[in-house]
């Protein structure tokens, strides 16, 4: 599947959307350890999801939000519908769409969300891919921010059990040229957005039309 980033441009990113729940309380840990008990399903899981996605690349549902000229008005964001990636492109021939989201449903159910998320300025870029169970409750975020701001990556994995609660966070960062493994920074402190369930999805009345 095409990455949204080809149809925006390389290295962009978004300020976070008003819905969501920040994490700042929930201090990820730097552990590389194997992942054992709840974290170790949700890792089976979420990998079970990523197979399933790649064999139905086709059947996304397609989400965009003009963020930065809605924020300089009401502060409001608009998310709107689209039949295909070719018609997304054709609406936003001025690059003002910020925020884009696919959305795989397996037997009515959303299962996976692959958001790419950009600011007006197109300085920073953070790609991020929400699993979740079938009772709407979101499993694991897997996310990667790439940003000219301290020239850095930082890619981040949370796990949640079912109730919402975090189970384990993993965050490492390198250098944006060369990949090389940096500290994090202030970066560590810059989760993507929490959506713990799919009905606080931005967009959620949209999916069910």
């Amino acid at each position: 599947m095409k990455r949204t980033l080809m149809i925006f441009g390389l290295m962009i990113f978004v300020l976070m959307p008003l819905v969501v729940h920040a994490q700042q309380q929930q201090s990820p840990s730097l552990s590389t350890s194997q992942p054992t008990g709840k974290v170790a399903e949700i890792e089976v899981y979420s990998k079970e999801i990523d197979a399933y996605v790649k064999s139905n690349e086709g059947s996304a549902r397609i989400f965009a939000a003009d963020d930065s000229s809605a924020a300089s008005n009401t502060g409001e964001v608009h998310w709107r519908t689209f039949k295909s990636e070719q018609e997304l492109q054709a609406a936003d021939p001025s690059n003002n769409l910020n925020s884009s989201a696919y959305v795989w449903l397996r037997d009515g159910k959303v299962v996976g969300a692959s958001f790419t998320l950009q600011s007006a300025s197109r300085d920073w870029v953070q790609y991020v891919m929400y699993y979740f169970r079938r009772d709407g409750t979101v499993a694991k975020i897997s996310s990667t921010l790439n940003t000219f701001r301290g020239s850095i990556t930082v890619k981040r994995e949370d796990y949640y059990n079912s109730k919402g609660t975090f189970l384990k966070g993993t965050t490492h960062c390198n250098d944006l040229k060369t990949q090389q493994a940096k500290p994090c920074g202030n970066y560590e402190e810059m989760p993507a957005p929490l959506y713990q369930k799919v009905s606080l999805l931005p967009f959620y009345n949209l999916l069910k039309q």
